[in-house]
Formats: C-alpha cells, structure tokens, sequence
C-alpha cells in the first residue's frame, strides 16, 4: 500500500511540474515582447540571456537559438552607443556568441523547408557582415566574400526571402544613385507585403528584421528617394 501511494504522489508531482511549465510558444512571445521594450544595452543582454534559457529548456527547438542569434548581432552593433553599454565586453565576443548559437540552430533544424533552410543561411551572411564591419581591416575582404557566399545560398533555396530583401533594400536606398535607392525602396515594400502574408505571431517566425521597415527603413526610404530625385 505504501508503495502505491508513493508511486501516486510521484505521478501527481510529475503532472503538476508538466502543468506549471511554461510552453516554449510562450517563452518566446514572451522574449521577443522584452527585445521590443528594451530601451538599454543591458535590458537588451537580458533578452539574449532568456534565449539561452528558451534553448536549454527546449533541446529540441531551433527556433529560440535562431532569434539569439539575431539579438548578439545587436548587442554587438550598438555596444559603445546603446546607454548602458558595458566596457569590459568586446564586439568580437558578442558575434562569438552570435555564432554559437547559429551553429546551434543549424544543428537542431532536420527539416527540408527551403524557406526555412534560406533563412538560416542569411542569419550566417548576417554574422559574416558584422564580421566585415567590426574585424580588423586585413580581414574586411574576405568577410565580405563568405557574407555574400552566404546570401547567394540563401537565395538558391528562397530567391524571395523577405529578410534579403530587407537586408539588400536597406543597402541600395544608401546610394546616390536615384535608380538604386527606388529599387531599393520597391524591395523593402515587398519585403513588407511578404510579412504581413504570414499570420502566425512574429516571435514564432524567422521574421527578425520586419521590425526594421516598422521603425526606420520605409520611411528613410521615402526620403532618400526624395534628395535622389530632388535634392530635398
């Protein structure tokens, strides 16, 4: 009888951990709310740490280690300018991590998904272009070359990725030239048309840089056409 009632209280503690534990869906709605409300470098480092929370919890899930991916690519591109920002941590360190947990996430994906498979190797072109940005200058070419390796395979899987074209568009509408920043410009509003086809909720998606036309992209890509066309 005791042993029944000991198998009993075991099934009942192990049903009630199950219940209380949070699902990864939630966990990362929940990361992706503290990156979109975090107005400091360490609040940002914050969200990073929960990502890495998400990915021990969840051994089975890339997604988590793709979006912390995204959020050490930002930690290294705004630290010195983000308030907060630390002075014993190094760019060079943050895209370390960057990498990690990309590798991570190549690791775990086993599905066939081109899309999928297009958006992973841009968060790798990605990587490659901070590399480019941040590293030292003998080293700038080559970083380029495995970057744009990098875009061109995503490309082969997904010539239509949203997230290249965020990533070119922002690229192009930084010319002089007019003809390149209204290619740019038509790139970024279909960037954002494919966004918005998606219905699920954006911190289940690969959708890292849709945020990027919402604050700052489409609106700075309306004015350079403008001083292009009419030196405004």
């Amino acid at each position: 009888m005791k042993t029944i009632y000991l198998l009993l209280t075991a099934f009942l503690i192990t049903i009630n951990a199950d219940a209380q534990k949070i699902t990864f869906n939630d966990m990362m709605k929940s990361a992706l709310h503290m990156h979109d409300t975090a107005s400091t470098w360490p609040a940002e480092k914050a969200v990073a740490d929960y990502y890495g929370k998400v990915i021990k919890e969840y051994p089975d899930e890339w997604l988590s280690a793709y979006w912390a991916t995204y959020i050490y690519t930002q930690l290294a591109n705004s630290l010195g300018r983000a308030d907060g920002s630390p002075d014993n941590v190094k760019k060079a360190d943050l895209l370390d991590e960057a990498q990690r947990t990309q590798d991570v996430a190549m690791k775990r994906y086993q599905g066939d998904s081109a899309e999928i498979k297009s958006d992973l190797y841009i968060m790798q072109s990605f990587i490659y272009y901070f590399r480019n940005v941040y590293g030292e200058e003998e080293e700038k070419e080559s970083w380029i070359a495995k970057a744009d390796e990098e875009m061109k395979k995503a490309l082969q899987f997904n010539s239509y990725n949203p997230l290249a074209y965020v990533l070119m568009g922002t690229s192009m509408v930084r010319s002089d030239n007019f003809k390149e920043v209204i290619a740019g410009r038509l790139l970024l509003q279909k960037a954002k048309a494919l966004f918005a086809d998606v219905d699920e909720h954006r911190a289940l998606t690969t959708q890292w840089n849709e945020e990027w036309l919402r604050f700052f992209w489409l609106g700075h890509a309306d004015n350079m056409v403008k001083k292009t066309l009419f030196g405004e």
